[in-house]
């Protein structure tokens, strides 16, 4: 099918002042149907916007269908009764007991590497005032409790009653690098960056009956959170405070030597009545 041309009246060479070259198309050509492709290069380009593509035509004719009801739907009263189930299953789920935890904590027990079981044993057990539950060789069978087994052990467990009647646990290791821990460490030094702080002992009580093998680190002495402190270095190089409350804490220094920088310093008026 050819379509007539007719030049644009204001150009009678058939270009614009852009160089654009327009197609007229007469009155009973059909709008809704698509035109035939030409190159954006050709001459004879359509300008017009109005007329539906060959990507937008589909679309258009499939809006009908997609909005027509289906044969087999259901009736539009089901929703109500769908809403009410929905609604009272949120209004019921606060008032359903939520699961316990499964990952509920019962006691945190520190376990340590030492390099000699025997030397450790003899700083838990007769300085410190653990008792020892359980001991286990290298077979993983149970040992003796009494001093002579204690080099024989390569695991202890220890055990003491708090003050409060809470247990306080503890777990000794011998460096051992198939194991998880010993693995870990490897050949460096143990007691890097590891302090345990035991309360409930008596710092002084200990500190007077300490054997001289024992490294004191800061002797017995108050604190400002009311607690009576004793640090000490076990064998293989872990910091060990023992602490006992002492009563009502105190200030703490900064407070204190403020409070007396206060005290000393006159005010404004004590000055003017001076002068």
């Amino acid at each position: 099918m050819s379509l007539p041309h007719r030049p644009h009246p204001a150009n009678a060479s058939h270009t614009c002042s852009s160089r654009t070259t327009y197609l007229i198309l007469p009155r009973s050509y059909p709008r809704q149907a698509p035109l035939p492709y030409l190159p954006r290069s050709s001459p004879h380009a359509l300008m017009d916007t109005n007329t539906p593509t060959t990507e937008t035509a589909p679309a258009v004719a499939a809006a009908p269908a997609a909005a027509a009801p289906k044969a087999n739907a259901k009736p539009a009263a089901a929703a109500p009764e769908t809403d009410a189930k929905a609604t009272a299953a949120v209004a019921d789920a606060p008032t359903k007991t939520p699961p316990a935890p499964a990952t509920k904590i019962e006691a945190a027990v520190p376990c340590l590497i030492v390099n000699d079981m025997a030397a450790s044993l003899d700083f838990y057990l007769n300085v410190v005032g653990f008792k020892m539950t359980m001991g286990i060789n290298k077979e993983h069978k149970a040992t003796d409790k009494t001093p002579a087994a204690w080099p024989s052990v390569d695991f202890a467990m220890l055990s003491s009653t708090g003050v409060h009647g809470s247990p306080g646990e503890l777990m000794l290791e011998i460096r051992n690098p198939d194991s998880p821990a010993g693995a870990l460490v490897g050949a460096g030094p143990l007691g890097v960056g590891v302090s345990l702080y035991l309360r409930g002992p008596d710092p002084d009580a200990i500190h007077a009956a300490l054997p001289p093998t024992v490294k004191v680190l800061v002797p017995p002495h108050n604190e400002w959170y009311g607690m009576r402190e004793l640090t000490l270095a076990d064998p293989n190089g872990y910091v060990v405070a023992l602490g006992r409350e002492t009563g009502e804490p105190r200030a703490r220094p900064s407070q204190r030597r403020r409070g007396r920088r206060t005290a000393m310093r006159p005010s404004r008026t004590q000055g003017r009545k001076l002068g």
